[in-house]
């Protein structure tokens, strides 16, 4: 999970740690989830385990 451990750390984008760990927790644990990071200017898709 390089991409999740860098979105999480990243200090421009702690904001996003609490909902990555919000739809962890609410979603089903095989699922598919995308947030676009206006500041990267890049799409990120994160795969649930």
């Amino acid at each position: 999970m390089g991409l999740y451990y860098y979105l999480t750390t990243n200090p421009k984008i702690k904001l996003f740690k609490l909902n990555i760990a919000s739809l962890e927790n609410n979603l089903s644990m095989s699922f598919f989830y995308e947030f676009y990071l206006t500041d990267l200017n890049m799409d990120a898709f994160i795969c649930g385990k």
